[in-house]
């Protein structure tokens, strides 16, 4: 069910098309009934946008989620299902941050900093805190074997 901010409901069928990175939706009267991945924010899990809280019908939190795109509008949906709806929301939140979810972002982000830090307190070789000329080469030419001191 696709609620709309006016309070109105709609049957759709919701797919995504793996080859354009997109979601679409029939039936409906529009000719592009779709939204690609990179025009979406963030995904919502439960019923947290305007639609929701002028909606006619309840209907539990467990099976709406809504998709924010970057104009700040909204596409709400009730699954049928909640497992259907975690699918949905698992799934676009990965595409959306390219494969991190928000809580395992960090944890990447983490692992990132301590390697950056790991690879330059090995290329401080006099353990001064800071990288001499030659040792910023040496750790650029190791990090990038195509690169040489004449870049």
């Amino acid at each position: 069910i696709k609620i709309k901010p006016s309070a109105r409901e709609f049957q759709r069928h919701f797919y995504f098309n793996q080859d354009s990175l997109s979601i679409h939706w029939v039936p409906s009267r529009k000719k592009t009934s779709k939204v690609m991945v990179e025009d979406i924010m963030s995904v919502q899990m439960g019923q947290k946008t305007e639609s929701f809280r002028t909606a006619v019908n309840e209907y539990p939190s467990s099976r709406c989620f809504s998709i924010i795109l970057r104009d700040n509008s909204s596409i709400d949906l009730v699954a049928l299902i909640p497992n259907e709806a975690y699918i949905w929301v698992k799934g676009l939140r990965c595409l959306v941050t390219g494969g991190l979810d928000e809580e395992h972002k960090s944890t990447a982000e983490e692992l990132r900093d301590r390697w950056l830090e790991e690879i330059y307190y090995a290329a401080d070789l006099n353990h001064d805190g800071t990288l001499e000329h030659i040792e910023f080469l040496e750790l650029m030419e190791s990090l990038n074997k195509h690169l040489t001191t004449l870049h």
